[in-house]
């Protein structure tokens, strides 16, 4: 028994260290990309980023077209990432609404749902 539960707190622990490894390794890759907002307040699209290496390194066109062909061989391991463990986080987040859902009452449920509404796109705020 002592065995079974020293395993299965080493696979949790490592669990974790992956979620953290992993969380600090975007964070670090986001303090190389310029950050900010558009003049519209949106978000950057991967051009501006591009574009704001490109400006601030004083890229020639040569090293650009290298920028652009690492941004674009990225963007597909991020889709290939994203398609991988997306319904694994989609099952946690659900299962963690869930377990909210359980503990409120009334109208607190109704808030719940509308605040998912807002902040989550809408197959995902419909909950399991």
């Amino acid at each position: 028994m002592n065995s079974r539960l020293s395993i299965a707190l080493l696979g949790c622990l490592l669990f974790v260290m992956g979620g953290v490894a992993g969380w600090v390794g975007h964070c670090l890759y986001l303090e190389h990309l310029p950050q900010g907002k558009t003049s519209t307040g949106t978000s950057m699209t991967p051009q501006e980023v591009m574009d704001g290496i490109a400006q601030k390194l004083e890229l020639d066109a040569e090293q650009k077209e290298a920028l652009k062909a690492i941004f674009e061989e990225s963007r597909d391991h991020y889709w290939e990432l994203n398609r991988e463990f997306k319904p694994r986080y989609e099952a946690i987040r659900n299962d963690s609404d869930d377990k909210i859902r359980a503990i409120l009452r009334g109208s607190q449920k109704e808030r719940f749902e509308e605040m998912l509404k807002k902040y989550r796109p809408k197959k995902q705020a419909s909950g399991s």
